[in-house]
């Protein structure tokens, strides 16, 4: 292929260009296949594209002819030169894709400089194939792609440069398709990626060479600064390999070309290409999220009904449009409201549910701000409620067969406040039925039952249970007062302490799946007793809780800083989880001048202060063996 052409890129901040009037008045529909997208119908994909402004000094340069191609030297075919850079050096990869080649400069390109590229000759492929692979771009905002145990497999970034929109991810026969924001003259934008296993980013579109002058749908005039008037929450792959994106801040879904990028059709908000059709709604939807395709063309979506920012509320609901591409309508074929008509102006989603065995499809949906967490629907003129779980919210359902395991242990904690009915006398809490113990295996699915053992030192044996217990919640909780009782149903023998007015017990727990599938024991929790009218020769006395408070209301288990994630372990861990020793921690805080946050470390007893105070959990992460807290609970609860 003997192929050359110039492209003019003006890199940093500058003027936005309007559009040529041919642009603005051309059919927005594109049908994928025809000749031209870039003017001799040469390639498919180039990015940038001819004359695009505000482009990431971090950009690389990509072409994509269509085709596969033959490797060789392609260290030659870029010719890339700034104004301001001059001769701009770099190296040539083939993306995964085995059809796009990208140049990547060896530094970034001048603010405010134009950029000539010339591409060619040289350039061979091999007609036709397609071949996809994984995985992502590295940078400082990043999405964790877990395991079946939730051990990070993989990290996704967007490319150049750009910051990591976490409204969506999704993994693509091999590529990863993420969303992205960059800020432009004090305006947040919009950029979709697609990349491949080497981190090569094999198709981008943004909103800075779409949404400009007539062609610019924003609806609303947001005072925030700075205002994001698109605000992308879904991007995701359709049926027939295009992507379909929605922009919840000017109520619109669009769809783009999978092989060039470019939008082949608008569908709501002041730009739609659609006319719509057997719907009373006005906009007919606005604030949307989770648009997406099904596998009979229709476009189906979670209509809030209202935007966060702006607007009065309606009813939420599931909205079902069917496309008519020649007559460019979007006929309404079916939508469900909740009963309750709740309103919810943030998040949603919804999922088509395929029963299988000729069982009609039900609707799952997520009602995002407002909750109930999801309601299930039969798929039918007249929707009929199948089941609905309330008491929490999120931002989108999913219903998936899952097998989840850990590589941690069961979690294991002694509470003294769980009941929120329990008085604190002379610094402590002095009913057993008061103090709870607390047990869980996170993640892990598939328990059917627990077993308690108890133990006089922290080598419990796991010979013979003291107590079973059915599962029938995530986290199961039994007072003190019902191991105690259960202690002297078995005539089990207390060890004093040497001083014989104290005992420590200490407790594991062993979770079973199925039938008799016992799985990793706990850690052994330490619980401290008072012991009293101690007999010696029958090794006897009357139980009692300890003289203190361990409020579990203060305490997060298991949440650690992000940076705690590569702290290196210790040779030997800890086998005991001692709630006295949180406590010491929580005071150290307490008496701190600097001190907000504390974390204390199971493996090793470690108590780290800490003088951020982490609102609303922003820079903590997930982290088993570390139990944090914030300074002053333990007063506050006295």
């Amino acid at each position: 292929m003997d192929v050359s052409y110039t492209l003019a890129i003006s890199f940093g901040i500058v003027c936005i260009l309007s559009p040529p009037a041919s642009a603005l008045d051309a059919k927005r529909f594109v049908v994928e296949g025809a000749v031209g997208p870039y003017g001799d119908g040469q390639y498919e994909y180039i990015h940038p594209r001819a004359d695009a402004v505000h482009v990431s000094e971090l950009t690389s340069i990509a072409v994509r002819e269509g085709d596969e191609v033959i490797s060789g030297n392609l260290a030659d075919l870029f010719d890339v030169t700034g104004e301001k850079s001059g001769h701009v050096t770099g190296r040539v990869v083939l993306a995964r894709d085995n059809k796009t080649v990208i140049f990547y400069a060896d530094q970034p390109f001048a603010q405010r400089e134009k950029v000539s590229v010339k591409f060619g000759p040289g350039l061979r492929v091999r007609r036709p194939t397609k071949v996809w692979d994984r995985r992502s771009e590295h940078a400082s905002r990043e999405a964790f792609e877990l395991n079946s145990t939730y051990q990070a497999v993989a990290r996704h970034s967007p490319g150049h440069g750009y910051e990591l929109d976490s409204h969506s991810i999704f993994f693509d026969d091999g590529n990863t398709i993420l969303a992205a924001l960059t800020k432009i003259d004090d305006v947040i934008h919009n950029v979709v990626q697609v990349l491949d296993a080497d981190r090569n980013v094999i198709l981008e579109w943004r909103t800075t060479e779409d949404f400009v002058g007539k062609a610019d749908p924003v609806l609303l005039d947001l005072r925030e600064n700075p205002p994001d008037y698109y605000h992308i929450n879904n991007a995701q792959r359709t049926p027939d390999g295009n992507l379909i994106v929605s922009l919840y801040g000017c109520g619109l879904v669009v769809l783009l070309s999978g092989k060039s990028g470019q939008i082949l059709w608008r569908l709501g908000g002041k730009t739609s290409d659609f006319t719509f059709v057997g719907d009373d709604m006005d906009p007919p939807f606005f604030g949307q999220h989770d648009a997406h395709q099904l596998f009979n063309g229709n476009i189906i979506m979670y209509d809030n009904g209202r935007h966060v920012k702006h607007g009065s509320p309606r009813p939420s609901r599931v909205l079902e449009l069917q496309l008519d591409l020649d007559q460019m309508t979007a006929t309404k074929v079916w939508s469900f409201s909740h009963p309750s008509g709740l309103r919810s102006k943030c998040c949603g989603g919804l999922q088509m549910i395929d029963n299988g065995r000729g069982q009609p499809a039900t609707m799952l949906i997520g009602w995002g701000y407002t909750g109930p967490f999801f309601t299930e629907v039969t798929y039918e003129d007249n929707p009929r409620i199948v089941r609905e779980f309330e008491g929490l919210r999120g931002h989108r359902p999913l219903l998936h067969p899952w097998e989840g395991s850990s590589t941690e242990a069961p979690r294991l904690l002694l509470c003294s406040d769980a009941n929120g009915k329990a008085s604190t006398r002379n610094g402590s809490i002095d009913q057993l039925e008061d103090w709870t113990i607390h047990f869980s295996f996170n993640g892990v699915t598939g328990i059917s039952k627990w077993r308690l053992y108890v133990g006089n030192d922290r080598d419990v044996p796991l010979d013979k249970p003291l107590l079973g217990r059915d599962k029938t919640a995530f986290e199961e909780i039994i007072t003190l007062q019902e191991l105690v009782d259960a202690l002297a149903a078995e005539n089990f023998t207390v060890t004093p302490r040497s001083d014989t007015s104290s005992a420590n017990l200490y407790v594991r727990v062993v979770p079973v799946k199925g039938d008799d599938d016992l799985l990793r024991p706990s850690k052994a929790l330490k619980v401290p007793m008072t012991l009293s009218s101690y007999d010696e020769p029958r090794r006897a006395g009357t139980l009692s809780p300890p003289a203190m408070v361990v409020p579990c209301g203060c305490y997060q288990p298991d949440i650690g800083r992000r940076e705690h994630l590569h702290r290196p372990k210790p040779g030997a861990e800890s086998a005991v989880v001692d709630m006295a020793a949180v406590n010491e921690c929580a005071e150290l805080c307490n008496a701190s001048d600097t001190c907000e946050t504390f974390f204390f470390f199971e493996d090793n007893g470690e108590c780290e202060l800490d003088g951020t105070r982490y609102k609303k959990r922003r820079g903590l992460h997930s982290l088993q063996g570390v139990i944090s807290g914030r300074k002053n609970c333990l007063e506050d609860t006295r």
